[in-house]
């Protein structure tokens, strides 16, 4: 996971576990229980906040293709560039000037696939 995010994710990631271990400490937010109803979901979603945690739900409209994707957790730019390359576009939106296809091709670069 550590190699996904940039510098300036991991910074945030780090923010977000002070202030939390602050809030507990605080006695503001307490430590999940395994007896607690809702268990399962407050630890996911402290590893979402931690960065501990990405999950990536693939949708497909005709169940060949991808079309569509959504990111829950910390924000992850990488992950995210990945996910847009891999998702492709229309044929018919690769015409220079197409908004679609500057963010397809701003996506490779951001993803390692094309150098500017």
């Amino acid at each position: 996971m550590n190699s996904l995010y940039s510098e300036k994710e991991k910074a945030d990631i780090d923010r977000m576990r002070e202030c939390i271990q602050e809030m507990r400490a605080a006695g503001e937010l307490l430590l999940p229980q395994p007896s607690d109803e809702d268990y399962d979901l407050q630890v996911r979603y402290t590893n979402f906040a931690e960065g501990r945690l990405i999950a990536v739900i693939l949708e497909s409209i005709d169940r060949q293709y991808v079309s569509g994707f959504q990111m829950q957790g910390a924000m992850c730019e990488k992950l995210y560039h990945e996910l847009k390359v891999f998702k492709g576009i229309d044929p018919a939106d690769c015409v220079e000037g197409n908004p679609i296809l500057d963010e397809y091709l701003e996506a490779l670069v951001k993803a390692g696939y094309l150098q500017e």
